[in-house]
């Protein structure tokens, strides 16, 4: 066990209040439109924090990628997931990361 070396004040066993950290993909299984990835934003920040925002391209890209703090909730648990333009998603966990 390390040792703890008081310099000022109080020295000892520190408890941090946190958030989680969650990474999840949005798919759409088409091709997503600007209106389509601005609802998806709008009804994510209804219930968390949008902390990053992967790559996106309109009319190209069917899977957004999000960086989300808040607590775990069920409404970004893996399943279906729909946005405020009424828009359905199939969420997942990231769990690795590629280049």
């Amino acid at each position: 066990m390390p040792g703890v070396t008081r310099a000022h004040g109080y020295a000892g066993a520190v408890e941090t209040v946190g958030r989680n950290l969650l990474v999840k993909s949005f798919a759409k299984g088409s091709a997503m439109t600007q209106a389509n990835m601005d609802a998806l934003v709008q009804s994510i920040q209804q219930l968390a924090t949008i902390e990053v925002v992967g790559a996106f391209t309109a009319a190209s890209t069917a899977t957004a990628y999000f960086i989300i703090s808040g607590a775990e909730s069920s409404d970004f648990a893996a399943g279906s997931y729909t946005a405020t333009d009424g828009q359905a998603y199939t969420i997942a966990d990231v769990t690795g990361f590629t280049q």
